[in-house]
């Protein structure tokens, strides 16, 4: 790996997890292509099976006795190769499924990594993921992984089908294997400015369909503005200009793309020819004597490897490319090598009981100093002058950059996320309901204290929420995506009542009650 460069060596650490299934994988590759080594004999065994006569009617002893052989020879021909193509079909299968195995599995610890950083990452709490890393998570994802499970593996067949064949050749016609070799070299340098322009142009369109989505992201989340500013036909106009500049960079990929591709297909079914040419000279000259239909399958093996090497290159800089971003903002690589991290993939996960019923816990951090219960603070300040701020440190959602802040006799620089959620209720600014029902909604952070169903009415009662609850089908009925269904002010006193269910030690409310009527 030293001979690669440092963005190459960062994208191929995600499959150091896996890498008891590529070897697996790669084994496969190498049998599958040494088989595919053995198909030219065909050719040998057939000319062989033309050279048969059968005698016909009435027949001598002896001319039974040499159509018998006849028969036997073809019976244990069509028999060993029967057995051939079975084991080339089983090895495919078990192949083909080891890549797209190795496949849902990387694109499985992505995600999952992506995920944990996102929501981890202190920069983002209590704010909306930006469009762009939604389209890391969905997009980009499917695509580094399908390029680390089949893609890969298609560029290693490529290099086995090219060793091999060259190998192949090389034995058996030594002059034409310098032929074929000589072709390759001249096509790899003339093609090289063409793959710097590919690389180049899938950036800017990976770019520019990222920026689309950011673009159409903020649009749909600030519908009401743009309602009232009166401007769909604005919008409209320049989300078309978002879609031709990504288009003109599509349509530039497609037709240089399109090239490589001619041009390649071209000098390969040229090259092919040549190799055939020369393998016919070289025969007739006697300078050498070699089946030329055999020497041609390896010379095809050699052309097939080399495109298919060719068409990985590709890939292979514009997926760099897309990891090297990803990893520079959210440092995947560090979080997917971590033992910790790997150990709970791929392993049943307990089921979650958070709505199971009132299974109390006992608390990790009961309150030391209560001589601030029953208190009421109210802050009060300027927009922008840090109150916000000042509840997210309380709230532990931020650390101080100097000093130290305790609660309820702990220091908060010193304590776990269990501390906040065992103690701290929060109301923020954002009015957020998940996409479930008003049970799960409300039981979402109280895991471990009273879920029952009293609990549950007692507290939509002081939020004053149990009436619309009830008219809308009871605890376990849907609040629609995002809670859409519900108005402003319902969703807020939802949100009260989800702060008050484990009855905590603070309760910290940031404008709470801006959408609440009375």
């Amino acid at each position: 790996m030293k001979y690669l460069s440092e963005e190459s060596r960062l994208l191929l650490t995600i499959i150091r997890p896996e890498r008891r299934k590529y070897v697996k994988a790669a084994c496969l590759s190498a049998f599958h292509a040494g088989l595919f080594m053995l198909l030219p004999n065909v050719f040998t065994d057939l000319t062989a099976l033309l050279e048969h006569r059968l005698h016909a009617a009435p027949l001598t002893q002896l001319q039974q006795a040499e159509n018998l052989a006849v028969y036997q020879d073809y019976a244990s021909k069509a028999a060993k190769w029967t057995v051939y193509f079975g084991v080339v079909g089983t090895v495919t299968y078990k192949r083909r499924y080891e890549f797209i195995e190795l496949t849902n599995r990387v694109g499985h610890r992505l995600r999952a990594a992506m995920f944990g950083q996102l929501v981890r990452k202190n920069a983002y709490a209590g704010k909306e993921v930006e469009a762009g890393y939604v389209h890391h998570l969905v997009t980009d994802v499917k695509a580094i992984s399908e390029f680390l499970g089949e893609t890969l593996f298609f560029g290693l067949r490529g290099s086995l089908f090219l060793l091999g064949g060259s190998g192949c050749l090389l034995y058996q016609a030594p002059l034409l294997s310098l032929v074929a070799i000589a072709l390759m070299g001249a096509i790899n340098l003339a093609f090289r400015p063409l793959n710097s322009s590919l690389r180049a142009l899938k950036e800017q369109e990976n770019n520019a369909l990222k920026e689309i989505s950011e673009y159409s992201y903020e649009r749909t989340n600030n519908l009401k503005l743009i309602k009232l500013a009166n401007r769909y036909s604005h919008e409209q106009r320049e989300f078309g200009q978002e879609l031709d500049r990504y288009y003109g960079t599509a349509q530039r990929l497609a037709r240089l793309s399109g090239l490589n591709f001619g041009v390649l297909e071209a000098l390969g079914l040229a090259g092919m020819f040549f190799v055939g040419l020369a393998g016919a000279y070289i025969n007739t000259c006697g300078l050498s004597s070699f089946s030329l239909m055999s020497s041609s399958t390896y010379a095809l093996y050699v052309a097939m490897g080399f495109r298919s090497l060719m068409q990985f290159r590709m890939e292979w800089m514009k997926i760099v490319g897309i990891y090297s971003i990803i990893d520079t903002r959210l440092a995947l690589t560090a979080l997917i090598q971590s033992p910790d991290y790997n150990a709970c993939l791929f392993e049943p996960q307990a089921a979650d009981k958070s709505q199971a019923g009132p299974e109390l816990k006992a608390r990790q951090y009961p309150i030391k100093d209560d001589s601030l219960k029953g208190l009421v603070y109210a802050l009060v300040g300027d927009s922008g002058s840090g109150k916000s701020t000042l509840l997210d440190l309380v709230a532990g959602l931020t650390k101080p950059h100097a000093g130290r802040i305790t609660l309820g006799g702990y220091d908060l620089a010193s304590v776990t996320d269990g501390f906040f959620q065992e103690n701290v209720s929060y109301v923020t600014q954002e009015k957020f309901l998940f996409s479930q029902t008003f049970r799960y909604n409300l039981c979402y952070g109280n895991e471990g204290f009273d879920l029952s169903e009293q609990n549950l009415e007692r507290c939509a009662r002081m939020a004053c929420c149990w009436g619309f609850i009830q008219a809308k089908g009871g605890l376990d009925s849907l609040v629609g995506v995002k809670g859409k269904t519900l108005s402003g002010g319902e969703v807020q006193r939802l949100i009260l009542c989800r702060a008050l269910v484990k009855d905590p030690f603070l309760l910290v409310l940031d404008e709470a009650t801006a959408n609440v009527d009375e």
